[in-house]
């Protein structure tokens, strides 16, 4: 699995696609980072009484609202975009729009299953990372898989498609860290253009992650092939 392949794999994906990609990741980002950095404008601190004032000092309210909204709400997107990546990204190309970053809002079942594969996610990779930074981080790539998994494979539980995530991972965490690394200098110089950049960066690196899932699936098929015919 050559990085440069994959990132080739991108670009061919999103050739003569940019302007539809930068318009879903404008869209993305409104909804999520920069409505998290507002939502103290929209919602001020509701200090009342004694009893509010002094929840005020242990959780600032600020950070409650931002993570109310990061759970509920920009999670949801988020896997939204990796599904319209990863229908982008297959060899037979499945239909993909606006829609598709809003599906799993479509009726409550698939909202759950979507917030409990993030929620699991988070406090798997926050209970290795209370342990040591570094478990913490490798765990973290282990389970970088399983929100594609859990598109493809919807009849798995959120906790299955981790598992298999963690599975299909084995090996390969050291690359997908390899293929993050290969963005540092493109991150550099989206930073000096005051971030416009990383409207064309981000689907660039997120066309290349399907890519990856999609070379790692096929690899454990074909392995998997291999062992039947044995």
């Amino acid at each position: 699995m050559y990085l440069e392949e994959l990132r080739s794999r991108a670009r061919d994906t999103l050739s003569g696609n940019w302007k539809k990609f930068v318009g879903y990741t404008i869209i993305v980002l409104l909804l999520t980072t920069f409505v998290e950095n507002r939502l103290s404008t929209y919602f001020p601190n509701p200090i009342e009484n004694n009893l509010t004032k002094y929840i005020s000092y242990v959780i600032d309210w600020n950070d409650y609202l931002t993570l109310i909204y990061s759970l509920f709400i920009t999670a949801i997107i988020t896997i939204g975009s990796t599904r319209l990546y990863t229908f982008a990204t297959k060899e037979d190309v499945q239909p993909y729009s606006l829609q598709t970053i809003f599906y799993y809002f479509r009726n409550l079942n698939l909202y759950l299953n979507a917030f409990l594969l993030n929620f699991l996610t988070y406090l798997y990779s926050t209970l290795w990372t209370l342990l040591l930074i570094v478990p913490g981080i490798i765990k973290s790539y282990s389970y970088r898989m399983a929100p594609y998994i859990f598109i493809e494979e919807p009849h798995l539980t959120p906790n299955d498609a981790i598992t298999k995530s963690r599975r299909m991972m084995d090996g390969y965490k050291w690359k997908l860290f390899c293929l993050d690394i290969s963005f540092i200098g493109w991150i550099i110089l989206c930073i000096l253009t005051v971030g416009i950049g990383f409207l064309w960066l981000f689907p660039y690196m997120n066309a290349s992650e399907a890519h990856f899932y999609h070379e790692l699936k096929n690899k454990e098929n074909d392995s998997n092939i291999s062992v039947k015919g044995i």
